[in-house]
């Protein structure tokens, strides 16, 4: 990815050791990054400020990440999400594609899975 490219991101997700690991790589990369713990939280920030990527953990106390998803299609039609879950449910995967999410990655997060991603997300806002 070029280092000219610098995006936005929240990360949702109700593990500390999530926001502090996948935070830290995205930061290195360059990136800027918010945090929200729970969805609540997550659709405050998103409706607050303009992201260009939202990494969603599907399964959180209180609003999970489908819902958050569903809410997400409301406020910010257009905001690229990506799920991420430590449970490889197929069922899931289908209903966040149906909900809009942009890819499906599973716990522990590969890291040049991520990298790729940011690359795809990274080129459209490069040719805008």
């Amino acid at each position: 990815m070029s280092s000219e490219t610098s995006l936005h991101i929240l990360i949702v997700d109700d593990e500390d050791i999530i926001h502090r690991t996948l935070g830290m790589f995205l930061e290195e990369l360059g990136h800027t990054i918010d945090g929200a713990w729970n969805g609540i939280s997550a659709l405050e920030a998103i409706e607050a400020n303009n992201y260009d990527l939202a990494l969603v953990d599907l399964r959180m106390p209180g609003m999970d990440g489908l819902v958050l998803l569903e809410r997400v299609r409301e406020v910010r039609p257009n905001l690229p999400t990506v799920v991420m879950t430590g449970h490889g449910d197929p069922a899931m995967a289908e209903r966040a594609a149906e909900l809009g999410a942009l890819d499906f990655l599973t716990k522990p997060v590969g890291l040049m899975d991520l990298m790729d991603l940011l690359e795809k997300i990274a080129r459209p806002k490069n040719q805008a």
